[in-house]
């Protein structure tokens, strides 16, 4: 099951996914930038890109914020390491 966006755990180092699963981690806050832009993130996608992703604090993409966003933030599932 997704979790959703969390801000707090997002700055202190979890990482965050869009819906189609590529891996985003913090950058920075800006709290005060437009609302809907103050939270900065670097998206990792598959074959190697990377690309700078803005969204509220909320986890959602853009300006018009009604509905899903396929760039939309969730937390990404915490992932054991075995000893």
């Amino acid at each position: 099951m997704r979790s959703p966006f969390d801000l707090t755990r997002f700055m202190a180092g979890d990482l965050a996914e869009t819906d189609s699963g590529a891996k985003v981690r913090f950058v920075a806050h800006v709290p005060e930038a437009d609302s809907t832009q103050r939270v900065v993130g670097l998206i990792f996608y598959w074959g190697g890109a990377k690309e700078i992703l803005v969204v509220s604090e909320e986890g959602k993409f853009g300006r018009y914020r009604e509905g899903a966003n396929s760039l939309d933030l969730f937390m990404a599932p915490r992932v054991a390491i075995a000893a």
